[in-house]
């Protein structure tokens, strides 16, 4: 692939690329209003892959200037036609380049993220300054694994069964679709997690990614099935981490708080409910990730006071963007 024209951050043009249904809408809605809010660089276009969403929100959509990727273009873009529609969110990233051409940076987040501060896609730009791509690392001081199960239990280090019970499954997941070799030398790296991805259109991570998708498609026994089912939708999360952990190619980790995994730890409030990481020096979260089981339900949050004391009662809290774009009748 060759070098692009422009590898400056400050002069880039950007693309930011997520996927819905029309089951993922209200978080769809939070998405888009909480970008409307954040501050971003000249040009920015926003791309929205459809898994099924209607013709409403799609008009609705197309309205604020979003551009729409059909089915007919991502399985013209990809060259696979049977995959369930539900797996194309995850599938198609290592061929965004293809579906999205004609931008020097590309920055996916997940359609169950929002952006809580204004500098967030800023700084996730600026991140990929002098190397191919940046992205966050499932390891934190505050994640599980590191704390007991109970997020707000006692701040003492775990029994180890958690990180143990994941790191024999992502082993596993990797030995089924690569090798036995490679899960075993990359079950206690930390998961690289691609819900926020900010790359170089250009770089050389596209092509081995595609390459390292394409051969376990083809190798995998039995694709889809209801025993593999979590191993194979983790597929191109497992491919895009077995090529970076092989290979030399330079990037950056962001902190945790650039894509905050609800489902591993709880946030806290701020005086002025904002929110922020439980532990110190309390910093502010940048990109909220509604993981998992996080999606649709309120959780009981510590509020700081304002000079940084945790609260002693736990408040009930929504976790959603408060920023909303209507795409519903």
């Amino acid at each position: 692939m060759p070098e692009p024209a422009n590898r400056d951050p400050s002069t880039a043009t950007l693309a930011i690329i997520t996927a819905s249904d029309q089951t993922f809408v209200p978080l769809l809605e939070g998405w888009l209003g909480s970008l409307a809010k954040a501050s971003l660089p000249p040009g920015t276009r926003l791309f929205v892959v459809d898994l099924g969403l209607q013709e409403q929100t799609r008009i609705r959509l197309e309205a604020r200037g979003v551009t729409i990727i059909g089915n007919a273009q991502i399985v013209d873009t990809i060259g696979v036609a049977d995959l369930p529609l539900e797996l194309l969110s995850v599938y198609i990233r290592p061929f965004l380049p293809r579906l999205v051409p004609g931008f020097d940076i590309l920055l996916w987040i997940d359609s169950d993220c929002w952006i809580q501060t204004g500098d967030a896609i800023a700084r996730c730009v600026e991140a990929v300054r002098g190397v191919e791509f940046a992205c966050c690392a499932e390891a934190d001081r505050n994640y599980l694994g590191f704390w007991r199960h109970d997020p707000y239990g006692s701040p003492a280090f775990g029994s180890g069964n958690i990180e143990s019970y994941l790191s024999d499954l992502f082993e596993a997941w990797l030995a089924r679709h690569f090798s036995a070799d490679l899960g075993h030398h990359l079950r206690n790296c930390p998961l690289l997690n691609t819900g926020v991805l900010c790359m170089w259109s250009q770089s050389p991570v596209w092509d081995g990614w595609r390459d390292f998708y394409l051969k376990a498609i083809a190798a995998a026994p039995d694709l889809h099935s209801k025993q593999h089912a979590k191993a194979d939708f983790m597929l191109e999360l497992l491919s895009f981490n077995g090529l970076v952990r092989s290979r030399d190619y330079p990037f950056n980790v962001l902190p945790a708080t650039f894509n905050w995994l609800i489902h591993l730890c709880y946030p806290a409030l701020s005086a002025t409910g904002l929110l922020i990481e439980p532990n110190y020096p309390y910093a502010p979260i940048y990109i909220v990730h509604l993981s998992a089981g996080a999606k649709w339900r309120d959780f009981k949050l510590n509020r700081h006071s304002a000079q940084g004391r945790a609260g002693a009662a736990l408040e009930p809290h929504s976790v959603r963007s408060p920023h909303i774009v209507n795409l519903r009748d």
